[in-house]
């Protein structure tokens, strides 16, 4: 899918203007939005192409770049093409790397197991702890903070459920 814009300057009774096509349409579709000077010419360029896009009902991520005469929008495809030709083995292995995905939440043993921060890294949590004295958590004692590992989204200023606490204080048992 491709759409192209140009940039139309103004005339005696018409404004500047960007038009918006589809040329692989048998209908060639298209729309004329008026140069918004609030923006750039990029932004201006995208706009158009955006909502050609939506009025086309096609959705996904747009690459642009410049041609001689405006620019061109190619729709690319979305962040997990690689499993589109794989069929079932690509679906499953798409949800067993969902599955394998943890969270790791930073706690305060010392307020009933309270959930202070999250972090998509071992590594993340780790530097909320060190900095855990800053604003804007303020947490003096840094010691009663743990890392627990967890494929459930915590929410921050809860309590972790019980499954997470037993496997936190099993892990801070092990050390």
């Amino acid at each position: 899918m491709i759409i192209r814009t140009k940039y139309r300057g103004p005339t005696d009774h018409v404004g500047a203007r960007i038009i918006a096509t589809a040329p692989g349409f048998s209908a060639a579709p298209r729309i004329v939005r008026p140069y918004c000077h609030a923006r750039s010419g990029t932004e201006n360029h995208a706009a158009a192409a955006m909502e050609l896009a939506d009025q086309l009902g096609i959705v996904g991520k747009w690459a642009a770049g410049e041609d001689g005469s405006g620019c061109v929008f190619v729709r690319v495809f979305p962040s997990d093409h690689r499993y589109q030709s794989e069929g079932a083995a690509g679906e499953r292995r798409r949800q067993q790397e969902k599955r394998d995905m943890a969270i790791f939440a930073v706690v305060d043993t010392s307020n009933d197991n309270e959930v202070v921060a999250t972090a998509s890294t071992e590594e993340g949590a780790k530097s909320i702890i060190n900095t855990a004295d800053l604003p804007p958590m303020r947490i003096t004692d840094k010691s009663t903070l743990q890392i627990v590992k967890t494929r459930k989204k915590q929410h921050i200023g809860n309590s972790l459920t019980e499954l997470d606490t037993a496997r936190a204080l099993a892990k801070r048992g092990a050390r």
